[in-house]
């Protein structure tokens, strides 16, 4: 996330958490977490930008 600076704490700590795990998926539960946080910044993880860039993620 480009703006991790305009992060609270909480989402931000998560992030740090789930960027630590050793293993290579998340659980059902921290996929749900990480899709809010990305949907409240409105961060398109697919691609690694913003989704209110001018894109239709629906297009791609």
């Amino acid at each position: 996330m480009q703006n991790r600076e305009n992060l609270e704490n909480a989402p931000s700590a998560v992030l740090k958490y789930l960027g630590k795990l050793k293993r290579p998926y998340l659980t059902e539960v921290e996929e749900k977490v990480l899709g809010l946080i990305e949907k409240e910044y409105g961060i398109d993880d697919r691609f690694g930008f913003e989704l209110n860039n001018g894109y239709d993620r629906n297009y791609l």
